[in-house]
């Protein structure tokens, strides 16, 4: 669709339960203002509720890169939203996986 990311990118890119992680969408005619943005744990975005982590969550970055940051409560699959202002939900292709907490006190 117009106006839709083409694609996200993570930082870190192997995000684990508890890190905070960046996710930062790619494309044209986005807005950090308007548009809207939501992870939830099902794979169609227009009718699943956003996980409590992205209710209410605000962009920044630019038109081109529009980015939030979170921290991940829960391991698992999770899948990535984006609507533009007045269009339809779209879901990123690529699932989001955030791998489970390091346990306190190792050390790599």
């Amino acid at each position: 669709a117009d106006g839709n990311p083409i694609s996200y990118g993570l930082i870190p890119g192997q995000p684990r339960a508890g890190q905070l992680v960046t996710v930062q969408f790619s494309g044209a005619g986005l807005s950090t203002a308007a548009d809207e943005t939501k992870i939830v744990t099902y794979p169609y975005c227009h009718n699943a509720t956003s996980i409590p982590e992205t209710v209410n969550i605000s962009m920044n970055g630019t038109a081109a890169r529009p980015r939030f940051s979170i921290r991940m409560r829960d391991s698992g699959v999770y899948y990535v939203c984006y609507r533009v202002a007045g269009g339809e939900w779209a879901t990123m292709p690529v699932p989001l996986t955030v791998r489970p907490a390091l346990p306190s006190g190792l050390t790599l």
